[in-house]
């Protein structure tokens, strides 16, 4: 069974809080702490959440949700303390894999931390031997 919101939140920000005071000092760590939360402050504005939907074109081709518009305010604050959502750019995903001197079919794909599966959707696209995700 998994630990409720308050109690991810609050191990997430003392394991944050225990590396960063071990790397950078109370001081640093504090003030790190207060700019985070800041910047959670301002991204949650009306402004910045339209912004988040920004990348929606790929959604509404393949009619999917993978855009960061959508991400609840829950994991986006435990995003500052462990690896924010960020969805993959179509453009430079076709780039990565064009820029590869590989015969697709010959690879597996592997996914780490595939969030709400774009990536995986796009590798979809290529010939690859299988696609595996790990999340």
């Amino acid at each position: 069974m998994s630990s409720s919101f308050p109690q991810q939140f609050w191990r997430a920000l003392r394991g944050w809080w225990r590396e960063q005071t071990r790397e950078t000092g109370v001081a640093s760590a504090a003030s790190r702490l207060v700019g985070k939360l800041w910047s959670f402050v301002l991204e949650s504005t009306p402004e910045r959440r339209r912004q988040r939907y920004g990348d929606m074109e790929y959604d509404w081709e393949h009619r999917v949700n993978t855009t960061s518009g959508t991400v609840s305010w829950r994991a986006r604050l435990l995003g500052l303390f462990h690896s924010p959502y960020q969805p993959t750019e179509p453009a430079l995903f076709q780039e990565m894999m064009a820029s590869l001197p590989i015969e697709f079919d010959q690879f597996t794909f592997i996914d780490l931390g595939s969030g709400k599966g774009r990536t995986l959707l796009m590798a979809s696209e290529y010939p690859f031997m299988k696609i595996w995700e790990s999340s």
